[in-house]
């Protein structure tokens, strides 16, 4: 059975996906300063960037890769390295 989707379903998600277009052009593609324009759209744009929010990670809370883990107390690491110790990474 194959299933045909409505004209209204395609609308509102060609609506959604222009509604967001204009919160990120509006923010200059810059997610920390997206904010709701007033209008009809204003509730669907709030809706939009609490989503966008939620599912984001703020750059502070990033987790770090190893290479950043491994270099990031270099005179530690040499100080080890000099009493005959190994690096083990986390």
């Amino acid at each position: 059975m194959v299933k045909i989707p409505t004209l209204r379903a395609a609308s509102t998600t060609n609506r959604g996906s222009l509604v967001l277009r204009r919160i990120l052009k509006t923010a200059n593609y810059s997610t920390s300063d997206m904010q709701a324009s007033e209008g009809q759209t204003g509730p669907e744009e709030v809706a939009i960037i609490r989503r966008i929010l939620a599912g984001s990670i703020a750059s502070q809370n990033y987790p770090h890769t190893v290479r950043r883990r491994k270099h990031e107390d270099v005179t530690a690491l040499a100080s080890w390295e000099n009493e005959g110790g190994t690096v083990k990474l986390p």
